[in-house]
């Protein structure tokens, strides 16, 4: 007596199963955001975009703390943070820190961290966008702004602006000195004095 079974649709379920990790798995790597998994303090799992952030190989980064790569001084903060994500506390899951590279350069990161199940346990799957750039050229604006505000301010002569309406955006105090009067406050409530 002979049996046959047909386990047609159980190699094609086995071949999509196959698929979707190819596809997990060509998605992580090629990711241009930093992702990992901390569990138990220490990263399980790391992608090349964080590889390549921190400086160091994905076989060097497995097992090290995640507090390795925090900033000191905002060590205490990240820990606390970890710590009361995995209790399941509120604590904010979007958040901006710094990190420190292999070097030790300090980089700005942009950091959404979530509560996760890693092989049964308690785990937190991060995703951070390095956002240095972004940070120095908003640093770089607002002392570029303080510059003009500190010539604006101590300009003898009068410096008034109107938008197309006519109404007066900005004055500088000479204008107030010269006219014996602040003209009519400006539509949006700006004034650099």
């Amino acid at each position: 007596m002979n049996f046959v079974n047909d386990i047609t649709e159980r190699k094609q379920a086995g071949g999509s199963a196959a698929e979707e990790r190819e596809k997990y798995r060509a998605l992580l790597e090629n990711a241009g955001e930093s992702i990992f998994v901390v569990q138990d303090g220490n990263l399980v799992f790391s992608n090349p975009a964080y590889s390549r952030l921190v400086g160091y190989s994905l076989e060097e980064l497995k097992g090290l703390s995640y507090t390795d790569f925090v900033h000191p001084d905002e060590r205490g903060q990240i820990e606390e943070r970890h710590i009361k994500r995995l209790r399941g506390e509120e604590t904010p899951s979007h958040y901006i820190s710094r990190i420190m590279d292999r070097a030790g350069q300090a980089h700005w990161v942009d950091i959404n961290a979530v509560f996760i199940s890693w092989g049964g346990r308690p785990a937190t799957l991060d995703f951070m966008s390095d956002i240095t750039l972004q940070k120095q050229a908003d640093e770089a604006l607002q002392a570029s702004e303080s510059r003009l505000n500190a010539i604006m301010n101590s300009a003898q002569d009068a410096v008034l602006t109107m938008n197309p309406e006519g109404n007066v955006t900005f004055w500088n105090p000479a204008a107030e000195r010269i006219f014996a009067t602040p003209p009519a406050k400006p539509s949006d409530g700006t004034c650099m004095t």
